[in-house]
């Protein structure tokens, strides 16, 4: 038995391509650990991510779900209604129309959401003004709802929290990216996916160990309580840093 032992993990995903990136890969990994613990894992994707088979290969319960701004309200509803029924602990998201909606389906569930967050996709851009102006709206109204961001280098770190993200909560985790560049040392690249599994666990488990009131409670009471609890877990992980 483990701290990690019968507890569910969510996690989202709103890239594209035909080819897993580093974010997906981290979070195969990541996936692999967590269920070799015996945690209840989940991932949602497109249903057409390469990451649906390689999450279902580790052992992750798959739900390919199309993720997109052009219905944001279904689009909210059906990851709500996939996470009241899961309950997880932790919901982990990557890309920016996972982040969002991530953010506005748990505002009234008790997990901790976590997002992973890559220098060339921040500030989020549109293809026009318009749907830039549109985007950075939306990351500004529903970053608070994050608990914690991990951001792929210091210097994105800074920007965030320049741009208003609490210092407390933004990790810098340059292996976000740099575990998964092939460099020609088998031995390394595998001593690097190691550490950002550790990493990530060591975050979740922080989280976790704040969140663990919050989920006896109900109502009104449960609210409170959750809000609370988002505020101490900022002061608990500036703590443990």
């Amino acid at each position: 038995m483990t701290l990690f032992s019968r507890r569910a993990f969510v996690f989202v995903s709103s890239h594209f391509g035909s080819e897993l990136g580093p974010v997906e890969r981290g979070f195969i990994a990541i996936m692999a650990e967590l269920v070799s613990l015996g945690a209840s894992v989940h991932y949602i994707a497109s249903p057409d991510s390469p990451g649906i088979e390689a999450a279902r290969a580790v052992g992750a319960t798959v739900a390919p779900y199309l993720l997109t701004r052009a219905n944001v309200v279904r689009s909210v509803s059906r990851l709500r209604k996939y996470l009241r029924r899961i309950d997880p602990v932790v919901v982990h998201a990557a890309g920016h129309e996972a982040s969002v909606l991530l953010r506005l389906a748990s505002r009234p569930l008790s997990a901790a959401v976590v997002d992973t967050i890559l220098s060339r996709e921040w500030p989020p851009k549109g293809r026009n003004r318009a749907t830039s102006r549109a985007r950075r709206s939306m990351d500004r109204r529903t970053g608070p709802q994050s608990d914690f961001v991990i951001a792929d280098s210091e210097d994105l770190r800074r920007a965030m929290v320049d741009a208003g993200y609490d210092a407390s909560c933004v990790m810098a985790e340059p292996l976000v990216t740099a575990a998964f560049v092939p460099r020609g040392d088998d031995a390394a690249g595998g001593d690097s996916v190691g550490a950002l599994i550790r990493h990530h666990l060591a975050v979740y488990e922080r989280l976790m160990a704040r969140w663990e009131g919050p989920s006896k409670a109900k109502g009104p009471k449960r609210r409170m309580t959750i809000r609370r609890v988002r505020r101490d877990v900022r002061r608990a992980v500036r703590q443990d840093r």
